[in-house]
């Protein structure tokens, strides 16, 4: 930074863009002395150790100490409402956030650098001493109204009246604090140390330009307005910059990208014009990854829009805001996304008018229920302070509901809606008024609330979750009230259809209720002549379009499990609607939300009416293409139970080649692309059983980690992970069974037909009774002949302690008595009212007279039941030989079931009785295992303790143990990680079980059992301490005085282990690992304890590995990170050498590079992944001979094309099964989309381009158009027909330096070719290929006219069938683009790469 104004010695900057900075600086500069210490530093950045660019518009050193000054000039009357200042000008009104926080903030963060420079330059002794904040009003006639609170360190134009100290002489030349001088005279080196910049002018997304600031900003992520540059006039966007603190690690940075990519995946899908969209996804900001979402140029924040316009909004408006928003959150919510984080400054308010229109935004932290959405860091993470007032109580629990955090969120949202004002300063003061008032009544701050107002945002924002609505549609039937209240009964005018509230008449049809409102059409519950039904209106034309299709195809379906269509469509004004039955007062998934699920007997039937449904349209030819419980309702039937019918078939039309339309998760992740490019039954099957799933359940399956693309995922993941838990316990088994089948990633493996699923559903109930109750003491004798007599005997023979289980009911009864009737012994059943079984919903007759027999029969007996006593004793003679799933078995207490045994396993994390793993991590702590079981850490504490009394004086095995665990540390130097000694326990213990992990598991179980006991001894003989996320356990020296204590030898290890993960922190993927030679260099010059003998080689390396946070160890005594980059991973295993000749089956490769590397943590597991690893990252041909478990990679021609200096292969371009080359598996590509139609970019290396273009022309039914030729040849025809302008006077306009005037005609001239392009376009038969696309990115309206031509393809209903779009490219394995502009193209199946050399392999074929 260079010197500037006439104190160029001690002040330092650029000048400001902004000539109202500039000024508030010269006012500064011009008081400023020249004499120590008084220097300054002006419009700078510097990055904070959060990775945050902040910018400085002002840091000084005065005698007075150092400040750090935001400069704001917004002239006329300042007020503020809370913490929100605004600004009444001559010509508009401002508001922002007071920002002295942020300046706050800012000046820690200069400091801690500050701190961390002297340190880095030696200066040892200079402290830097506090910065303060300051707020500096420049503008000269403002006149600020702030209350006292907000004046605290603001300042104004000294001498000017404003209202507010001057900022000279109210702070910067105030009296002396201390010698500053030393500090100032090294200011300006630390500042270069830490390399303080002039203002970024411009970073780029794409071809988004960013403004040089952010105009906001979170704990995590920067926002900053964009505009295309490349399009003039298009609407600006938002662009979230994700960021990594300075330094951070590898997987930090994972963990920030992962962030980015959940909020970006959230949002696919979701249509709603409530919700603003993400557009795409970018990895090109060098700060970090970027989402670009839609934005408007008058966008608000809710929360200053409220305290700019607030006073002036009627009641009538405010009520509409609310149902915006809740109808937008409910949109989400049926999709299974819930924001989690609602609050004022996450919604935007744009003025249509005068009118108000809302938009949700921030889904940072949002989740759906099948995926880990925080599971690696905390919802606070991302949350910036401001939104505090808006959380509910629970926000930040791993356990807290999306739907309840919503619901809060939008009671406190409401609540400054209505009141103009936030429900509180900050989150303290919010949970202050929670605790003394139970919930928010907006009454308590303003008398014009009335009591349904009250009623609409207390029950919402309740305290306890439980006290709250249930859902986000419940919250809006009340709403409904609220707007009873507004809506005047004798209005004259007939209102909107769309608008109109429930007690509105439209047309002869009385609305009672809004039942909910999708991206095209809403639906009204309504009456005429005493008959229910729904209206369903369109929102749009494109909406009146689907609702003509969805007419359609009802009026020729008649099924009593499918909605019956009455009437339409029908035009009332401007909208279109159609009239349908009303199916059902509530819909499957309001019934699952609110009861859990479905009994045995209920999932049967109403899993038999989803599968009648889904037959009859298969046998009518129709696929519904949305099925899930939000479209099913449930009708209730007199005295017959309930039925369920379909709904909503607006998606019934679509074009079977387009596969993206429907509701994630309830869409076949693996339809699209090659293999099923298509829509096809088996993606109906797969919606199907989803749905079956949440009504087995209550809960969804997921695959992987919510994140990844299902379709990426490796290959080994067949199936996704059940609910298995939330299945009834009697059907566990089978369900898991059927759903493993039905949900199978491949759909060769599933059902082969609906009518086989349908038998495999029915398969699950079959012979449920056959299964014989459980034994208990009375009853484990006793010989029953068929399972009706051992039901009988174990009835005859239960106590009233006796669990139901055990107590001879059939399946069904034994399901309704624990599910609905929330009992698990006899002594409870036998308490209920038969009134209560009698009146069981979802319950069959003959279960429920079976309850009430046998709890009127239990009545009778329980006064002469008699309970038995049991006892199990065990004998064991050679203790010390006992193996270690013996000793496991006793180290749990005997209540099998018990909580003290499910803590006691947790904590041990043994593996279940089928070997599974347990949920939590081995070592856990006693708060992890607290919070799994949803109970208090103290309890836990407690029950361990118990344990460890029992281990100490009763349970000889363990005491034998602990002797064993002695030996095994004292032979290898006395210290181990827990899991090696695990290891070395079991290689001399040995154990029974076949699985490798089980064996590990248990073992690492008995380690921690006897570390437990041992340490609470009063002579204790093991001591252990957790090292990252592993545990350190050392022995004892009890009869050597000269040995060194077990602290020093954990000392140890944690230095052994630091130096280990120094040694494979590699500096780049080319640096080698560390030899075995310099590895026991390295460790061997940790300094040991005094009286340590040196370890073995094998002991110093394990230690070491184990100590350490990402080492591992290699048979060889190498180090290697963990994360080690797979592609070096297989070039360090020579894995091409292995291809050569008959090649190598993939199984066989990936042993032998984990043989050689046996943690290492990312290699791919699937074959398909596998390959495209060795093809991209090694350069290597890799072809498939043979099939299925016989296939072997071999090498092609034996060449490693990567060496030879070409260019490297596209990702997905290695051959699969049934191509004999990358060219033939682009052709077959090729062929496949001209037949199915839709839309393909097809992405080029740029220097090729031309030849693919001349060979995409040979494509049989493709038609070529050249953009560029069209588009000059259309404006020539447009000028000759008018006669003007000169065809000159159009190529100057096309020129920076052309008039506004000129440039204004030449955008009509093109808007008028671009409408001809599209006419001509939409004309031409079959498939249409664009290229040379120049002119759609340079003129305004052209992305716009490809976007709609994209659209149109993918839609049977217009032309054209197929578009296909050359895209030149520098490197093609890039999203596709061209010119700098994204296509938009939506995911692998509407893309493809030519591979290079393509075009002569393609014309050979052809």
């Amino acid at each position: 930074m260079h010197g500037g104004g006439g104190v160029s010695n001690r002040w330092w900057g650029p000048r400001s863009d902004f000539p109202w900075e500039e000024d508030a600086l010269r006012h500064v500069r011009d008081q400023m002395p020249r004499t120590d210490p008084y220097r300054a530093w002006q419009t700078f950045t510097f990055t904070a150790r959060t990775g945050h660019v902040r910018e400085v518009d002002l840091f000084a050193a005065t005698r007075a100490g150092l400040f750090l000054v935001e400069i704001k000039s917004h002239p006329g009357r300042a007020i503020n409402s809370g913490g929100t200042w605004i600004f009444h000008g001559h010509d508009r009104t401002r508001s922002f956030d007071n920002p002295l926080h942020l300046a706050d903030l800012k000046c820690k963060q200069l400091r801690e650098q500050l701190e961390w420079a002297a340190k880095e330059l030696g200066l040892t002794r200079l402290r830097i001493p506090y910065i303060a904040p300051a707020v500096f009003l420049s503008a000269p006639d403002l006149r600020c109204e702030f209350d006292d609170v907000q004046k605290i360190n603001v300042y104004g134009r000294d001498g000017a009246g404003t209202g507010l100290p001057g900022i000279w002489r109210g702070l910067l030349g105030g009296p002396p604090r201390g010698d500053l001088v030393p500090v100032s005279k090294q200011l300006h080196k630390l500042l270069t140390k830490i390399g303080v910049a002039g203002l970024r002018r411009h970073r780029r997304v794409g071809p988004f330009e960013l403004a040089p600031k952010a105009f906001d900003a979170g704990p995590t992520w920067e926002d900053y307005l964009a505009e295309n540059t490349a399009l003039p006039g298009d609407q600006p966007r938002r662009i979230r910059v994700y960021l990594s603190e300075l330094g951070a690690t590898r997987d930090d940075r994972l963990s920030t990208r992962r962030a980015a990519r959940r909020e970006y995946l959230a949002l696919q899908g979701i249509s709603h014009e409530g919700i603003v969209q993400a557009e795409q996804f970018s990895d090109e900001h060098e700060a970090g990854p970027s989402i670009v979402f839609r934005h408007g140029a008058a966008w608000t924040r809710l929360d200053h829009f409220m305290a700019e316009r607030g006073a002036e909004l009627p009641v009538e408006t405010r009520a509409e805001m609310v149902r915006q928003l809740g109808e937008a959150l409910d949109h989400a919510h049926r999709r299974h996304l819930y924001h989690r984080a609602l609050a004022a400054r996450s919604v935007h308010v744009e003025l249509d008018g005068r009118y108000p229109r809302l938009r949700i935004c921030d889904w940072q932290v949002a989740a759906r229920p099948d995926t880990s959405a925080t599971s690696d860091t905390s919802l606070d993470a991302h949350i910036e302070n401001s939104a505090g007032p808006y959380l509910a109580p629970e926000f930040g629990s791993r356990e807290a509901e999306g739907a309840q955090l919503d619901v809060f969120g939008l009671g406190a949202l409401t609540h400054l809606i209505l009141t103009a004002r936030p429900p509180a300063p900050d989150r303290r003061e919010l949970a202050q008024r929670l605790g003394a008032e139970g919930a928010l009544v907006p009454s308590a701050v303003d008398d014009a609330m009335s009591p349904a107002m009250d009623e609409l945002v207390r029950r919402a924002t309740a305290l306890q979750p439980a006290d709250r609505y249930e859902s986000v549609r419940s919250f809006l039937d009340q709403l409904e009230a609220v707007e009873d209240e507004l809506t005047a009964p004798d209005r004259a005018d007939e209102p909107d259809l769309l608008e109109a509230t429930r007690g509105a008449t439209v047309a002869g049809w009385r609305i009672e209720k809004v039942l909910g409102k999708g991206s095209t059409a809403k639906a009204l519950l309504v009456t005429r002549d005493g008959h229910e039904r729904v209206l369903k209106v369109a929102l749009s034309a494109a909406g009146r379009t689907r609702l003509e299709h969805e007419a359609a195809q009802l009026g020729r379906l008649g099924s009593p499990y499918i909605v019956r269509l009455v009437g339409g469509p029908h035009e009332i004004g401007d909208r279109t609607y159609l009239v349908l039955e009303q199916a059902g007062r509530q819909t499957l998934a309001q019934a699952l939300k609110s009861q859990g699920r479905l009994t045995i007997d209920e999932l049967q039937t109403l899993g038999g009416h989803l599968f009648q449904a889904v037959q009859y349209l298969e046998d009518e030819g129709v696929w519904h293409r949305d099925i899930k419980p939000d479209n099913l309702a449930l009708k209730e039937l007199p005295k017959k139970g309930r039925r369920l019918v379909l709904f909503d078939f607006s998606l019934a039309d679509a074009a079977d080649r387009n596969t993206h339309v429907g509701t994630p998760p309830y869409l076949d992740p693996f339809l699209g692309g090659d293999r099923r490019p298509v829509y096809d039954a088996a993606a109906e099957r797969y919606a199907v059983a989803m749905t079956l799933h949440e009504m087995a359940g209550a809960e969804l399956p997921a695959w992987g980690d919510g994140v990844v693309e299902p379709r990426l995922l490796p290959e080994g993941e067949q199936v996704p992970q059940l609910a298995e838990d939330s299945f009834d316990p009697l059907l566990r088994d089978r369900l898991v069974a059927f759903f493993r089948t039905a949900l199978h990633r491949d759909p060769a493996r599933r059902h082969a037909s609906l009518t086989e699923m349908t038998l495999a559903w029915s398969d699950v109930f079959r012979d449920l009774d056959e299964t014989l109750p459980a034994t208990t003491a009375g009853t484990v004798g006793e010989r029953a002949g068929t399972p009706e007599d051992a039901r009988e005997t174990a009835a005859a023979l239960a106590t009233e302690a006796t669990p139901l289980v055990a107590a001879g009911l059939s399946a069904r009864a034994l399901s309704a008595a624990l599910q609905q009737l929330g009992v698990s012994t006899v002594g409870e059943l036998a308490r209920i009212p038969a009134t209560r079984v009698q009146r069981l919903r979802g319950v069959g007759l003959g279960p429920r007279n079976e309850l009430q027999r046998r709890a009127r029969e239990w009545r009778q007996q329980l006064a002469v039941a008699e309970r038995s006593p049991e006892s199990d004793v065990a004998v064991v003679t050679d203790l010390r030989r006992l193996g270690l799933d013996e000793v496991a078995d006793r180290l749990p207490p005997k209540d099998a079931d018990g909580i003290g045994s499910r803590v006691v396993r947790l904590l041990l994390a043994l593996p279940d009785a089928e070997g599974r793993p347990s949920p939590v991590p081995p070592w856990a702590p006693h708060a992890e295992v607290a919070a799994y079981l949803e109970m208090d850490p103290s309890q836990v504490a407690r029950l361990l303790g118990a344990a460890r009394a029992r281990w100490t004086k009763s349970a000889r095995a363990v005491t034998a143990l602990r002797a064993t665990v002695l030996e095994l540390l004292n032979a290898h130097g006395r210290v181990m990680e827990a899991g090696q000694l695990a290891a070395a326990l079991l290689a001399a213990r040995g154990c029974a079980l076949d699985d490798p992990a089980a064996r590990q598991a248990v073992a690492a179980a008995c380690v921690r059992a006897a570390v437990e006991t041992e340490e609470h001894l009063e002579n204790p003989r093991l001591a252990k301490r957790r090292a990252h996320d592993r545990v350190l356990v050392a022995a004892v020296a009890e009869d050597d005085p000269s040995a060194p204590v077990e602290e020093e030898l954990l000392d140890y290890a944690v230095e052994l282990g630091a130096r280990a993960d120094r040694l494979v922190a590699l500096p780049d993927a080319a640096a080698p690992l560390p030899s075995p030679a310099a590895v026991n260099r390295e460790l061997s010059a940790v300094p040991r304890p005094e009286g340590m003998p040196p370890l073995s080689d094998t002991d110093l390396v394990s230690l070491a590995a184990g100590a350490s946070r990402n080492a591992a160890a290699t048979a060889r005594l190498e180090l290697y990170p963990r994360d080690l980059d797979p592609a070096k991973a297989l070039t360090l295993a020579q894995a091409a050498g292995f291809l050569g000749g008959r090649g190598i089956e993939p199984g066989r490769l990936r042993e032998r590079v984990l043989a050689r590397f046996p943690e290492l943590a990312n290699l791919p597991e699937g074959s398909g992944d596998l390959r495209r690893l060795l093809q991209r990252e090694l350069g290597v041909t890799v072809l498939v001979d043979g099939v299925g478990e016989d296939s072997r990679f071999v090498l092609r021609g034996r060449t490693l094309t990567g060496m030879s200096g070409g260019r490297p292969p596209l990702p997905g371009t290695g051959t699969r099964l049934g191509a004999d080359t990358p060219a033939d598996e682009t052709w077959q590509r090729l062929r496949h989309a001209v037949e199915r139609g839709g839309f393909l970019a097809v992405k080029a290396w740029a220097d090729e381009a031309a030849a693919v273009r001349d060979a995409l022309c040979t494509v049989p039914g493709v038609t070529v158009l050249h953009v560029a030729d069209t588009f000059v040849a259309e404006l020539r025809a447009i000028v000759t027909e008018r006669g003007r302008p000169r065809w000159e006077t159009v190529l100057a306009a096309d020129s920076p330096d052309a008039s506004p005037a000129a440039r204004t005609g030449l955008a009509r001239l093109v808007a008028e070719a671009f409408a001809r392009i599209e006419e001509r376009v939409r004309a031409l038969d079959g498939t249409v290929l664009l290229h040379d696309p120049a002119p759609l990115g340079r003129y305004p309206g052209g992305l716009e006219l490809l976007t709609r031509l994209r659209l149109a393809a993918g839609d049977p209903a217009e032309r054209p069938d197929g578009l296909w779009l050359l895209c030149p490219m520098p490197d093609p394995r890039h999203d596709a683009a061209f010119d700098g502009h994204a296509v938009g193209a939506q995911g692998e199946s509407e893309q493809v790469a030519v591979p290079s050399g393509f075009t002569s392999d393609l014309i050979r074929s052809m």
